[in-house]
C-alpha cells in the first residue's frame, strides 16, 4: 500500500465493491449471512463462519506466495482493462473485470498521483504527455511548495482528480436547502398573486359586461364588491410577503455569489404606513382641486405628522405613495416647506 485510500484510475473500477470477485470476504458474508448486521462476534463465531466459507472457496493463508499470486492476478486484470480502454468497441464477457470500463486519461487532465520522491504522498498535477511503453506512462507536472517539476508515472499510480470544482471553474453552483425553500416559496407566492389578479380581472370584466347590457343586480353587485375587497386585502398581504421573500432570496444570493442580485432597492411597507397613505388618497380624492389647494396641503401635513420623525416610515411612505399615484414623492422635501 502506497497511500491509504488512494486508488488509481485503472484500479478504482477493479476494486469497487460491486466488482469484487466472488471470493471477497465481504461479498461472501452478505451472500451467505444476509441477516448478519453486526460484526462484534466472538472468535469461535468468526472461526465457524470462516470454516463455512472454506466449503465455498479455498481459504489461503497470508503468505508471500499468496501475495505474489494476488499481484499476478491483479496485473492480469489490469492488462484486460488496458486493452479494453484502448479498444472500447470490443465487448469482453469475463466476470473478473467490471462491466463499465473507465475512459482513458487524456493530456491536460487534472490528476492526483502517488509519489515516492522528492515528496512521499498523493499530490495533484496535470498530465502533459503520454508514453506507451509496456504499460501506459503519464508525464505529470506538479507544483509542490511553489516549485514545478515533472515525473513519468505508470498508470497504476495516477488517478483522475475528483476534487469538487470551485464556482469560478464550473457553471454549477451548490446552494443551500434553505435557499431552495425560499425560491420555492417565492414561486408559490407569485403563482398565487397571478391567480388573484386573474380573478380580479374577471370580476371587473363581468361587472362591465352586465352594466353594458343593463343587467345589473344589486345583490350580486354587492357580493362581487365584497369579493373584490377581500381579494385586494389578500393581495396587500401577499405583496408584503413577496417583498420579504424577495429580500431573503437576494440576501442569500449575495452571500453565495458575492455580488448584488439587483441594483433596485426593495422596501417593506408597514401596515401603519399603508393605512396612512390609503386614508390620504381617500381624503384627497374628495377634493375638487388638488394642486394649490390649502385643504390638500393640510391633509398632506396631517399625514406626515402621523408618521412622526421616523425616517423608515417616511421612506416607506414615499415608496408606497409612488406605487399608488405613479409620481415620486419626497416626504422629507415636503416637510421642509
Amino acid at each position: 500500500m502506497m497511500c491509504e485510500w488512494f486508488y488509481s484510475h485503472i484500479d478504482a473500477a477493479l476494486f469497487a465493491e460491486e466488482h469484487s470477485r466472488s471470493v471477497d470476504f465481504g461479498t461472501l458474508l452478505r451472500q451467505h449471512y444476509p441477516a448478519l448486521h453486526r460484526c462484534s462476534l466472538q472468535r469461535p463465531q468468526w472461526n465457524h463462519i470462516r470454516k463455512e466459507f472454506g466449503k465455498v472457496a479455498r481459504v489461503r493463508r497470508l503468505s508471500p506466495a499468496f501475495l505474489l499470486q494476488e499481484r499476478i492476478t491483479l496485473e492480469r486484470r489490469r492488462e484486460k482493462v488496458r486493452f479494453l480502454m484502448e479498444n472500447p468497441m470490443i465487448e469482453y464477457l469475463d466476470d473478473d473485470i467490471p462491466s463499465t470500463i473507465p475512459s482513458r486519461i487524456e493530456v491536460g487532465s487534472k490528476v492526483r498521483a502517488a509519489l515516492l520522491s522528492p515528496n512521499y504522498g498523493s499530490f495533484p498535477g496535470v498530465v502533459i504527455g503520454i508514453e506507451n511503453q509496456d504499460i501506459p506512462m503519464f508525464r505529470v507536472r506538479f507544483t509542490i511548495d511553489g516549485n514545478d517539476h515533472e515525473q513519468l508515472l505508470p498508470d497504476y499510480r495516477v488517478a483522475l482528480d475528483q476534487s469538487p470544482p470551485s464556482p469560478e471553474q464550473s457553471d454549477v453552483l451548490s446552494v443551500s436547502a434553505k435557499h431552495l425553500r425560499q425560491v420555492a416559496a417565492l414561486n408559490d407566492c407569485v403563482d398565487e398573486k397571478r391567480r388573484l389578479l386573474y380573478e380580479l380581472e374577471n370580476i371587473r370584466l363581468n361587472t362591465e359586461a352586465r352594466r353594458a347590457m343593463g343587467r345589473l343586480n344589486a345583490e350580486r353587485d354587492q357580493q362581487q364588491g365584497q369579493r373584490y375587497e377581500q381579494i385586494l386585502r389578500k393581495l396587500l398581504d401577499l405583496n408584503r410577503t413577496l417583498l420579504q421573500l424577495s429580500k431573503n432570496v437576494a440576501t442569500e444570493y449575495e452571500q453565495n455569489m458575492s455580488e448584488p442580485l439587483t441594483t433596485s432597492e426593495t422596501s417593506i411597507v408597514e401596515a401603519y404606513v399603508v393605512e396612512v397613505v390609503n386614508q390620504l388618497i381617500e381624503d384627497c380624492s374628495k377634493l375638487d382641486q388638488f394642486h394649490k389647494n390649502p385643504e390638500a396641503d393640510r391633509l398632506w401635513k396631517e399625514a406626515l405628522e402621523r408618521l412622526g420623525n421616523n425616517p423608515e416610515y417616511l421612506k416607506q411612505f414615499g415608496h408606497y405613495l409612488a406605487s399608488r399615484i405613479g409620481n415620486k414623492f419626497d416626504p422629507q422635501a415636503y416637510r421642509k416647506q
